[in-house]
C-alpha cells in the first residue's frame, strides 16, 4: 500500500509490537480524529496524546495509517485547493507557478508524476519565462502527470536553492491529494539548468523519488 510510505512521518512515534494490548489505542485515535481533521497544528499535537505511547501490532499500525491519512487528506483537500486552482505555490516571500497535464488512463495503483525543470538560470526573468513555456512542450509520457514548475528565482542555482525542497515536497503532496499520484512513482527530470537541478536534488530528496 503506497500510502504507508507517505504517512510514515505521521506515526513514527507509534511503536510496532507483537504483544497483546490491554487498551484500544485505535479507538482512542479514532475519537481524537473525529473532533477535527488533522491540521498542521493537530499533527504537532499527535505525539503528545496518551494513546500515541501505546504499542501497536502490524495490523493495528496499518489501520492507524489509514485513519491518519484519511483525516489528513480531508484537511489538505480543503486547505490547499486554492493554490492548486491558482497553479501557484507561495512559501514566505517566494512564489512558484506551475503547470501540468495528465496523460493516459489512471492506473489502479495511482498515477506517475514527472516534475520537469526548465532551463535558464542567471538571466532576466523573461528568459526564464520563455524556458518555462518551452519545457511544457518537451515531453508527453504514455501515462502520468507531467508537471512543469516555474522557478521561484532567476539565479544561476534556481533549481537547487534551499527553498526548492519545500516547494517540491508540497507539490508532490498536492498532486497525491488532488490527482491520485502514487508517492512511489515520482520522477525528476530537467533540461540544461533543470538537469543540474535533477543532479543536485536527487540525493536531497531521494526518499520522495522513484528515479531521476
Amino acid at each position: 500500500m503506497h500510502r504507508l510510505i507517505a504517512l510514515a512521518v505521521l506515526f513514527q512515534h507509534l511503536v510496532l509490537s507483537g504483544t497483546t494490548l490491554q487498551a484500544d489505542p485505535l479507538k482512542s485515535l479514532e475519537q481524537w480524529l473525529a473532533a477535527t481533521p488533522l491540521s498542521d497544528e493537530r499533527l504537532r499535537e499527535l505525539a503528545t496524546q496518551d494513546f500515541a505511547a501505546e504499542p501497536l501490532t502490524a495490523p493495528q499500525a496499518a489501520a492507524a495509517t489509514e485513519m491518519l491519512w484519511k483525516s489528513r487528506s480531508e484537511f489538505l483537500r480543503s486547505d490547499r485547493k486554492a493554490e492548486l486552482d491558482a497553479r501557484e505555490l507561495i512559501i514566505g516571500d517566494l512564489k512558484m507557478p506551475f503547470w501540468y497535464r495528465s496523460f493516459g488512463a489512471a492506473p489502479a495503483e495511482g498515477r506517475r508524476l514527472f516534475i520537469s525543470m526548465h532551463g535558464g538560470g542567471g538571466a532576466p526573468a523573461a528568459v526564464n519565462d520563455q524556458q518555462y513555456e518551452n519545457q511544457k512542450r518537451l515531453y508527453q509520457p504514455e501515462e502520468g502527470i507531467y508537471l512543469v514548475p516555474r522557478a521561484a528565482t532567476n539565479t544561476w542555482n534556481l533549481w537547487h536553492q534551499g527553498h526548492i525542497d519545500q516547494f517540491f515536497d508540497r507539490l508532490i503532496t498536492d498532486l497525491m491529494i488532488f490527482e491520485n499520484v502514487n508517492p512511489d512513482r515520482v520522477y525528476f527530470m530537467g533540461y540544461s539548468a533543470g538537469g543540474d537541478g535533477v543532479y543536485q536534488l536527487a540525493p536531497r530528496m531521494a526518499d520522495r523519488l522513484a528515479a531521476a
